[in-house]
C-alpha cells in the first residue's frame, strides 16, 4: 500500500510542473514583448521616424528654435516670464496632430520664471527651416495665438554667433503685430 501512495503523490506533484512551466513561458514572453515595444518606440524616435533623419538631435534643434523665437515675445514674457527650459513632448504632439487634423504640429513644454505652459508650433514639411506657420501658447490663463515666425527672423543655422545679436532683435519685429491683437489683456 505504501507504494500506491508514493505513485499518487508523484503524479499529483508532476501535474503542477507543466502549469508552472507554461505560466513561466507566458510571463517571459510578456516581459520580452513589453521591453520590445518600449525599445521599438525609442528606436523609432532615435532613428528619425519623427525627424529629418538626424534622430533626436532634430528635436533638440526645434527646442532651441522655439526658445530663440519666443524668448522676447510679449505674450510669452507676460504669461511665463523668462523662459528657463523648453522640451519637446512627443505624446502631446500626437494629440495636437489629432486636434488640428494635421501631422505638422509639435508640442513643447515650456517652463518660465513665473509659470509653465505649452507651446504648439506648426512646422510644415518637417524641415530644419525653423519657420513656423503657427505658434500657440497655452497656459492656465488661456490660449494665445503668437502668429507665424516673422519674415525677418534668422534661423540658428544661418545666424551669426549669439554674442553678435542684439537681445531685442526678435521683439522689435513681433511687437507691432501683437499689440493690436491684445487690447484689453483679458484673452
Amino acid at each position: 500500500m505504501s507504494m500506491d501512495r508514493t505513485r499518487r503523490s508523484f503524479r499529483t506533484g508532476s501535474s503542477n510542473n507543466p502549469v508552472l512551466i507554461i505560466l513561466g513561458v507566458v510571463g517571459a514572453i510578456t516581459v520580452i514583448a513589453c521591453l520590445g515595444c518600449g525599445g521599438c518606440m525609442l528606436g523609432v524616435l532615435g532613428l528619425g521616424a519623427f525627424s529629418d533623419g538626424s534622430g533626436l538631435f532634430f528635436m533638440e534643434e526645434m527646442e532651441v528654435e522655439v526658445q530663440r523665437q519666443l524668448k522676447d515675445h510679449p505674450d510669452v514674457k507676460r504669461e511665463l516670464g523668462e523662459i528657463e527650459s523648453v522640451s519637446a513632448n512627443i505624446f502631446d504632439s500626437v494629440e495636437a496632430d489629432d486636434e488640428f487634423k494635421s501631422d505638422d504640429f509639435w508640442s513643447f513644454d515650456v517652463k518660465g520664471s513665473k509659470a509653465s505652459g505649452e507651446i504648439i508650433v506648426e512646422a510644415p514639411g518637417l524641415t530644419n527651416e525653423s519657420s513656423f506657420t503657427q505658434r500657440i501658447l497655452r497656459t492656465s490663463n488661456g490660449e494665445f495665438d503668437l502668429g507665424p515666425t516673422p519674415d525677418d527672423y534668422v534661423p540658428l543655422s544661418e545666424a551669426p554667433d549669439e554674442e553678435d545679436l542684439e537681445p531685442s532683435s526678435s521683439l522689435e519685429s513681433e511687437e507691432p503685430a501683437n499689440v493690436s491683437g491684445v487690447i484689453d489683456g483679458n484673452n
